[in-house]
């Protein structure tokens, strides 16, 4: 499993960095998930990988469901700018 580390308030990028690589790393790991991940978004994200969530606010929710790619490599390409 992915695990979350909980991250002191002062880490607020860190902690958004380590949630995009679990997200990264789930679809890597899981091909199911990443079909999930590349053809809705944000029903993968709500849904978390192997029942953990992923911490992640209101805002960088909506704009990960907007990201619209085929393939990982240009859905983290994008996620990487969130």
């Amino acid at each position: 499993m992915l695990r979350y580390i909980n991250q002191s308030p002062n880490n607020a990028n860190h902690s958004v960095n380590s949630e995009i690589s679990r997200i990264i790393s789930a679809a890597v790991v899981n091909k199911r998930f990443c079909s999930a991940l590349l053809s809705n978004p944000s029903t993968a994200i709500s849904q978390g990988y192997c029942g953990e969530p992923f911490r992640l606010s209101m805002e960088q929710k909506d704009r990960i469901s907007m990201i619209n790619e085929h393939s990982l490599e240009g859905f983290a390409a994008q996620l990487a700018q969130i």
